[in-house]
C-alpha cells in the first residue's frame, strides 16, 4: 500500500512537492542501503506535484511509513502535536496527516526548501558528472541531503486559500495525481473543519 505524510498546521498550510522526472540516488530502509543511478531512473509522476510518501514496508503502521518516507524525501523529521490516519480508495493509499506547531513547521519547511532539497540536487548533478560514484559519498559531501532523490522542490500551499485550492481541484482530472486532490480534500473538510 502507499501511504502519505501530510505536513500541516492548523491554519490550513501544508508542505507540497514537485517531483523530478528521473531520481538519481535512492534508499532502501529494509535493507538500510542507498544506491546510485547515474543515467537516471525514471520516476512516477515526474514533474509533477507530490505528496512526500512511497510503500509502506512489511508490519509498518501507516504513521510510521509515512514519516520513514517523509524523512527520506525531505531529510526533516516529523514532531507531530498530533496525527490522523486515513486510508482511502478500498484500501488502494493511506494518508497520515501530521498536525505541526506553526514554528515548527516554519523553520522545518525553510529548511527543507532552501537546505535539504538543494543539497540533494547539488548531489545528483555530481552523480550525473561522475564526481559521486558511491551513495555514501552522498552525505558526506551533502549532509543535509535527502536520503532519496526524488523531490526536486517543495512549496508551502494552503488548502484554505482559494487559488491554491483551485489548482488542487485541478488534480481530480489527472490519473498520475488524483489520490492527492482526495488527500488533501480530507485535510480542508475533515480535518481542519
Amino acid at each position: 500500500m502507499q501511504v502519505y505524510a501530510v505536513y500541516y498546521e492548523l491554519s490550513g498550510r501544508f508542505l507540497l512537492g514537485r517531483k523530478l522526472t528521473k531520481g538519481y540516488y535512492f534508499y532502501d530502509s529494509s535493507k538500510n542501503k542507498g544506491e546510485i543511478v547515474q543515467k537516471g531512473q525514471t520516476l512516477n509522476g515526474g514533474g509533477k506535484y507530490a505528496l512526500p510518501g512511497g510503500e509502506r514496508e512489511g508490519t509498518e503502521s501507516i504513521t510510521t511509513a509515512a514519516k520513514r518516507e517523509f524523512n527520506e524525501e525531505t531529510a526533516a523529521v516529523i514532531n507531530e502535536i498530533r496525527t490522523k490516519e486515513k486510508t482511502f480508495s478500498n484500501g488502494a493509499y493511506s494518508a497520515a496527516y501530521f498536525e505541526i506547531a506553526k514554528e515548527t513547521f516554519n523553520k522545518t519547511a525553510v529548511d527543507i526548501i532552501d537546505t535539504n532539497l538543494p543539497q540533494g540536487l547539488k548531489a545528483k548533478d555530481e552523480i550525473v558528472k561522475g564526481d559521486i560514484t558511491a551513495y555514501n559519498q552522498i552525505h558526506q559531501k551533502y549532509p543535509k541531503a535527502p536520503k532519496d532523490n526524488e523531490l526536486e522542490v517543495a512549496y508551502i500551499w494552503d488548502v484554505t486559500e482559494p487559488e491554491d485550492w483551485t489548482r488542487i481541484s485541478e488534480w481530480k482530472k489527472d490519473q498520475d495525481i488524483d489520490w492527492y486532490y482526495y488527500i488533501l480534500e480530507y485535510l480542508k473538510f475533515n480535518i481542519l473543519k
